[in-house]
């Protein structure tokens, strides 16, 4: 299977400035406000915001017991414009993520 096959791309636009949004995703006090589905928060976000920098989430569940830790490396960070990350549980590499910040007229296309 080629890695193309393998890809997939979600895009979402949101009534906010690329700047906002790339905090969001920079900041551990931010991602535990917003990262992950609903009933599972995150309740551990420890974050090396930099090229080679690594972050660690943990989430918690219903039960009130928090999961295994997931996390990776950051790979390329554009200020405002782009996040390259790696991503997996005990740091085994199992994806890479790149996200794109596409502001038009104070909306941003996240991709």
């Amino acid at each position: 299977m080629s890695q193309a096959d393998r890809e997939i791309t979600l895009t979402r636009v949101i009534d906010a400035p690329a700047s906002l949004l790339f905090e969001a995703y920079s900041r551990p006090e931010h991602i535990m406000k917003w990262f992950g589905p609903v009933g599972w928060p995150v309740t551990l976000a420890e974050i090396d915001f930099r090229v080679g920098g690594t972050f660690k989430f943990a989430m918690t569940g219903p039960s009130g017991v928090q999961n295994e830790p997931f996390g990776g490396t950051y790979l390329e960070i554009v200020p405002d414009q782009k996040i390259v990350y790696d991503n997996g549980f005990n740091f085994e590499k199992m994806m890479v993520v790149t996200v794109t910040f596409d502001e038009t007229d104070g909306k941003t296309k996240l991709t």
